[in-house]
């Protein structure tokens, strides 16, 4: 949790494999605070809750069909270890986070799953090894030779040069959703390398069926020129509607000190009016995009002191994720004020036709017809007055 500007509730289940409790096992819990401060003056608080269980038994994937046995918690939750149980959960994480975390300013979170939102992603029944930590290595292939010649004593001839801070991230992202019509748009991702190496980072974008990219017209230019080269292993998986999302990923290359921009065409659909949220006006949320550096162990082998220091930084985070802000989509909307001015309409014309069906089925009009002697008396009286 951030005070200031951030808030953050996270679920992160480690198991290495789902346990069995047929019996009462050793249940220990442990809470820790850890506080940083950030260059803004601002305070990083994260509290970590662990409940631990010694002396648990997995579960095997394969015996899903076959009763399980009974479960006796003390400390962990019932309906949690539940459903761990049920689908032979080896690895959960959910996150609910409100507000945005600012990577420039504040550099990597205690914790990478910070996109706003919620979030939720598992491993059930896995029968490989899967680690998120190591998903690719990079061979070393080979190391750069630097050859110079130094004269004795030249370093008292040299200016001392302060070594340029580096920034908090190794890149910067700003995602934007661009066009004046509601029927189509433009998504703009501008990604910017702040390291003087070569970088690659795994791009992922999941978009909900509202929106359909269009993905021949993909573009990518580095500082102004088009550079088709850059992306690689490019994966889309279309939507269905109100069934699947949409799904793009790729692996882009990011050259030293360079700015890479990426644009793609995307296709708003038309909703009925049954599907639009009560603020319609307002748009839609959608959900950040993913990005994971991936610094090469060549980069880190350089013999060049400054690239070597600005790769170790970030050596130990080349695997943790960053989030971009989410996006306000503006769908075509029906005009709502429309069965208002219905009702009204229809209203005041049942008002009028029922109120004269009504007199006339409730009212009878007759001719009276008033003699002479009659008169005579109406007008004395008139005149009496």
């Amino acid at each position: 949790m951030l005070l200031g500007g951030y808030l953050k509730f996270g679920l992160i289940l480690s198991l290495g494999t789902p346990f069995t409790l047929g019996r009462i096992f050793n249940e220990e819990f442990d809470e820790t605070l850890a506080l940083r401060p950030l260059l803004d003056g601002r305070l990083l608080s994260a509290f970590s809750f662990k409940t631990l269980l010694r002396g648990a038994t997995p579960r095997d994937p394969g015996s899903l069909g076959v009763e399980d046995e009974t479960q006796h918690y003390t400390l962990f939750p019932l309906a949690l270890g539940q459903i761990l149980r049920e689908y032979a959960v080896t690895e959960m994480h959910m996150t609910l986070n409100a507000g945005k975390w600012d990577y420039d300013r504040w550099g990597f979170p205690e914790e990478t799953g910070v996109g706003t939102g919620a979030e939720l992603w598992a491993y059930m029944g896995n029968s490989t090894v899967i680690s998120g930590a190591h998903a690719h290595e990079t061979l070393l292939a080979a190391k750069p030779l630097d050859i110079s010649m130094q004269w004795q004593e030249e370093f008292k001839f040299m200016h001392p040069l302060m070594p340029p801070s580096p920034p908090l991230t190794p890149i910067s992202v700003q995602r934007t959703l661009k066009g004046s019509i509601q029927s189509q748009g433009r998504l703009s991702v501008v990604i910017t390398n702040h390291l003087p190496i070569t970088l690659q980072t795994s791009y992922l974008e999941t978009m909900p069926w509202l929106l359909q990219f269009f993905l021949h017209s993909l573009q990518t230019f580095h500082n102004g020129v088009s550079r088709d080269d850059l992306v690689s292993i490019v994966s889309y998986t279309p939507p269905v509607p109100h069934l699947r999302p949409t799904l793009f990923q790729a692996l882009l290359t990011l050259p030293p000190k360079g700015t890479l921009h990426l644009t793609m065409d995307v296709m708003k659909p038309f909703l009925r009016y049954t599907e639009h949220p009560p603020d319609a006006e307002r748009g839609w949320d959608l959900p950040p995009a993913v990005f994971v550096p991936l610094i090469s162990g060549s980069a880190e082998a350089t013999n060049d002191t400054h690239r070597g220091n600005v790769a170790g930084l970030y050596s130990r985070n080349q695997s943790r994720r960053m989030y971009t802000s989410v996006l306000l989509v503006d769908l075509a909307t029906p005009d709502f004020s429309m069965p208002y001015n219905v009702i009204i309409m229809s209203c005041t014309l049942i008002a009028l036709i029922f109120g004269s069906v009504f007199n006339l089925l409730t009212r009878k009009f007759v001719v009276i017809r008033v003699n002479q002697d009659t008169k005579d008396a109406v007008a004395a009286s008139d005149e009496s007055k």
